[in-house]
């Protein structure tokens, strides 16, 4: 179950602006490179002292998995962040624009 532990507005030379959703696993939020603030991101926040070992193994297996692949029906991923003194490891995507699944789900549904 993720924590509903507040991150910081900062992480390892992201600022983070919201939070989109919240899942099994952790929490996504809309984020922007420091100093860039067009060049969004969607992090993918897990927080460490709610994380077991195969949840951090997970989100490493994640970020090495979409970096191998290569196709725009896929979000690229830039990476991992890893920060241990912060209590935080994310995984760096691109954010994409768009309405949640969820909505598109009810919209079909109709």
């Amino acid at each position: 179950m993720p924590s509903g532990r507040e991150p910081p507005s900062k992480i390892q030379g992201f600022v983070l602006d919201s939070r989109v959703g919240q899942g099994g696993q952790g929490q996504v939020w809309k984020a922007h490179v420091a100093g860039e603030p067009d060049e969004l991101r969607a992090l993918k926040l897990i927080d460490v002292a709610e994380a077991s070992a195969d949840d951090k193994g997970r989100l490493r297996r994640e970020a090495e998995a979409l970096h191998r692949l290569n196709n725009k029906s896929i979000v690229r991923c830039h990476g991992t962040v890893e920060d241990y003194d912060g209590g935080w490891l994310a995984l760096i995507l691109d954010w994409i624009e768009g309405e949640p699944l969820s909505q598109a789900q009810d919209r079909e549904e109709m």
